[in-house]
């Protein structure tokens, strides 16, 4: 089985068209793209969940040698491989809007935030819920470990299949859509 969503982005080549499509979209539509890119990330091993880690690695160098919202859009959409990229639920979606519909500054004091401000279609509780729940609060009964790669995967499945993070949803998305997630265990904190 695949990921039951079409995204309706991966059409646009060109980054300004693409910011121009994103901001159209419902705020249902752009959480179900952020964590749609987010997951492909993941499944492809750009990034790495890291429990207790906003974004590390490669992820601060970008950010450090980028020159405005477009420079930093554009690098962060460059990255194709792993190249020890670390982040945790709310760096991921913080990652994704950037790299789908970018507004904000590398050098923004409210880019390590990642919160309703500035990651699109979202809201506090949303985000209060999913880190939570990656930092291993189990609101959800999660079968996956705190901070793990298969942690992050489930939330932004849910975020897909949902249309938002549901917390009272228990689906063990994973088994359910048969992914491949791989782990990175010495990369927790």
């Amino acid at each position: 089985m695949k990921i039951p969503f079409k995204s309706k982005l991966t059409k646009f080549r060109n980054i300004k068209n693409r910011n121009v499509a994103f901001d159209k979209l419902t705020n249902r539509q752009k959480r179900q793209e952020i964590a749609f890119d987010a997951l492909n990330l993941l499944l492809s091993n750009v990034i790495i969940a890291q429990s207790g880690s906003y974004w590390g690695g490669k992820l601060n160098d970008i950010q450090n040698k980028s020159t405005n919202e477009k420079d930093f859009q554009e690098n962060l959409c460059k990255i194709k491989t792993k190249e020890e990229c670390f982040c945790c639920a709310r760096g991921a979606l913080m990652l994704s809007t950037i790299r789908l519909g970018n507004s904000i500054s590398p050098n923004s004091p409210s880019i390590s935030d990642g919160d309703e401000n500035n990651i699109k279609g979202f809201n506090y509780i949303d985000f209060r819920e999913m880190e939570a729940e990656f930092e291993g609060y189990d609101y959800n009964g999660s079968f996956y470990d705190e901070g793990s790669n298969k942690k992050l995967a489930n939330i932004l499945c849910n975020i897909i299949a949902n249309g938002n993070y549901k917390i009272k949803d228990e689906k063990d998305y994973i088994t359910l859509w048969e992914l491949k997630v791989k782990e990175y265990e010495n990369y927790y904190a």
